[in-house]
């Protein structure tokens, strides 16, 4: 199989049905940052080292769950088809909220905003959460526009990215790097 196939060239794409809809679609711009979301946990992987545990393989189960949405979301829901679900059981939330729940122990209570930092993998932890915040404000634009997607999908990528907030502030803990505080600067 080719990688390139030629037909969206003149700046159009179809849906896992068929439709076509040009590349700068609501509906694209949310698949392609789930896409880049997917590849900034890339990153966030390949800076994780055996001091992180489980979490590796949580992080590549979520990276596998990011596809699982962004399918969902490219398959109009016609009644002739299979309608796709996402985490309708809602463990694939619950493994997140247990993992932030464990994270959280050894760490200090936040009393101040903490500023994006530290190391190399807490910012790339940090990037990966603005994406996933931008994946959320996305999803929402696509209710605001009648397509509307299984609540539990917002509740997923909302609990991602408390994840990783969780998951930031967790990696300087592990590698003893403290936390960039928010000091206000002169207005």
């Amino acid at each position: 199989m080719k990688i390139y196939t030629k037909t969206g060239d003149q700046g159009n794409t179809s849906l896992y049905d068929g439709s076509k809809v040009t590349k700068d679609h609501l509906l694209l711009e949310c698949i392609g940052e789930l896409d880049e979301l997917n590849a900034d946990l890339g990153c966030v992987l390949a800076s994780l080292d055996e001091s992180f545990g489980t979490i590796v393989s949580l992080v590549q189960r979520t990276q596998s769950s990011l596809f699982d949405l962004g399918a969902l979301i490219a398959h109009p829901n016609h009644p002739e088809k299979k309608k796709l679900t996402f985490d309708e059981t809602g463990a694939l939330t619950h493994e997140l909220e247990l993992a932030i729940d464990e994270m959280t122990v050894p760490l200090p209570k936040l009393t101040n905003f903490i500023l994006p930092g530290g190391n190399l993998t807490m910012a790339f932890i940090h990037k990966a959460r603005t994406v996933c915040r931008r994946v959320e404000r996305r999803m929402v634009a696509l209710k605001s526009n009648e397509w509307v997607l299984e609540p539990a999908c917002y509740v997923y990528i909302n609990r991602l990215s408390d994840f990783l907030f969780t998951l930031a502030r967790y990696a300087g803990h592990l590698h003893q790097v403290p936390e960039v505080i928010y000091r206000r600067t002169h207005l």
